[in-house]
């Protein structure tokens, strides 16, 4: 079943060691096993997490094991993306210092090609340009890593082998 995915959910709270506010962005995913909520009850818990005195890295993990709690999904996926009015109003004051911190539980944890894509699309399209990477896929092969890399300006397949001697690459086209 192909992944739900609510991006850029805007999240307020405040932060339970400074009572200052920290704001951002959720970005929600899960793969459904079958039951399936509207869109806006994502949104509603990421709300209903951040309305309390809060750490970021306890919400994220809070708004993922509800979800897969609840909903019982082969797997879920957070991103949280904040400001801390405490790093920019108070100490080093750095206001344009993100955090960011994940959750990753079933195939979102498991299956490097399911958080892949989600972590993919959370960036959006405004952001592809960064790395112009199509697409970066490790796997496994006699027990050695080989990463595949699609460089999308060239539609050149890059390999990436790591043997006993090192590292070798391998140009396809």
């Amino acid at each position: 079943s192909p992944q739900v995915v609510v991006r850029n959910i805007e999240i307020f709270s405040l932060c339970e060691h400074h009572l200052v506010p920290f704001y951002g962005r959720a970005h929600i995913a899960y793969l459904p096993r079958g039951k399936v909520v509207g869109l806006s009850k994502l949104a509603r818990i990421a709300e209903l997490f951040g309305r309390r005195l809060q750490v970021q890295e306890r919400l994220t993990k809070q708004i993922a094991e509800t979800l897969m709690d609840k909903l019982d999904p082969h797997g879920v996926g957070v991103v949280l993306e904040c400001k801390h009015m405490c790093m920019g109003s108070r100490g080093v004051q750095k206001p344009n210092a993100e955090t960011i911190t994940s959750a990753m539980l079933g195939n979102f944890k498991t299956n490097y090609s399911t958080r892949n894509e989600f972590l993919h699309l959370t960036r959006g399209p405004e952001h592809s340009h960064i790395t112009g990477l199509a697409y970066a896929e490790t796997i496994y092969e006699s027990g050695m890593p080989r990463m595949s890399v699609m460089d999308r300006y060239t539609d050149t397949e890059v390999h990436i082998e790591r043997t006993a001697e090192g590292a070798r690459l391998h140009e396809e086209l």
